[in-house]
């Protein structure tokens, strides 16, 4: 047993030479297994921080895709709308001689209608006299029938005096051919002249 005792008094001895050491060792654990406890709960936030910044750089590149692709997409919309508006100014151009163009031709027509209305009032002022020309030209017209049918009837009255004329003639030559034969058949007729 005395080694027992040695042994226990010299552990009670270690055990209390040892205390304050033994409690700085219990601190600088408990400390160093709170600064663990800190170091892991550090790391599991910046592991958790890193997983939500690769999440996040994840989604950024994602939306900086999608922001590319609707930058191209707005680009060749632009790109079409410059076209257009680039066409819509030609076709302006194009409505904005014909209109200038048309306005100079209404111009020409209003002078021309005008003109057109001044011939028509001169043309109507003809007109008038025309048409008392032609009751004039109708009463002349009238007249000249009328001696006309007088100029027809002594027409027929002359037809009708040639035509007995003619018959007349026609009847005396016949006598007068009758009579030539008749006075050149005796000589014939003996067969002796």
């Amino acid at each position: 047993m005395p080694c027992n005792i040695f042994i226990s008094y010299g552990f009670k001895l270690l055990t209390v030479s040892m205390m304050p050491v033994l409690v700085k060792v219990i601190l600088y654990r408990k400390v160093h297994q709170q600064a663990l406890d800190n170091m892991q709960t550090t790391l599991e936030a910046e592991a958790r921080a890193k997983a939500e910044a690769l999440r996040l750089k994840k989604k950024l590149e994602s939306d900086i895709s999608e922001l590319e692709i609707a930058l191209d997409h707005s680009t060749k919309a632009y790109n079409e709308l410059q076209r257009g508006y680039k066409k819509l100014q030609n076709e302006y151009k194009d409505v904005q001689a014909k209109l200038e163009e048309e306005q100079r031709l209404a111009s020409e027509y209003r002078e021309q209608y005008a003109g057109a209305e001044r011939r028509a009032n001169q043309i109507n002022s003809e007109l008038e006299e025309s048409r008392t020309l032609l009751e004039q030209s109708d009463r002349g017209r009238r007249q000249a029938e009328s001696n006309l049918l007088e100029a027809n009837d002594q027409v027929s009255d002359l037809n009708a005096q040639y035509g007995a004329l003619s018959v007349a003639k026609k009847k005396l030559e016949g006598e007068y051919q009758a009579l030539q034969v008749s006075t050149a058949s005796p000589v014939i007729c003996n067969g002796k002249i």
